[in-house]
């Protein structure tokens, strides 16, 4: 496996380079809306695979995730504690989009989830 040069200054620059949270909610083939916002690991390991790609690295999926892994361990509490912070924010955008979505399906079950919903918010 290899390791990628500088790993502190790659993660620093990936927290610098935080895209708006709309742009990590991706629809699905049909064009809902997914059912959650991805965790912040996820979230880090996009960032982390698309700033190795962009330096010209080629390899196997799970070798970048295995490598953004080791990263991801090697931050620091307060790293982690912000991205978390960004991961609820992408969080709090997903929810929003989904409430300006109309729903066409009006059932008991769905009346119920968006009672569970509110109460939760």
């Amino acid at each position: 496996m290899f390791a990628p040069p500088k790993l502190s200054e790659l993660c620093s620059k990936i927290l610098t380079e935080l895209p708006p949270p709309e742009n990590l909610i991706t629809q699905k083939k049909n064009g809902q809306l997914p059912t959650k916002s991805p965790s912040a690991f996820i979230i880090y390991r996009s960032l982390y695979v698309k700033k190795l790609r962009s330096q010209g690295y080629r390899f196997q999926q799970r070798c970048f995730s295995a490598v953004a892994t080791k990263a991801w361990d090697q931050e620091s509490s307060d790293f982690k504690t912000e991205f978390r912070k960004y991961g609820h924010s992408v969080r709090c955008t997903l929810a929003g989009l989904k409430k300006k979505k109309p729903c066409n399906n009006i059932s008991i079950r769905n009346i119920k989830k968006k009672a569970e919903e509110q109460a939760m918010c």
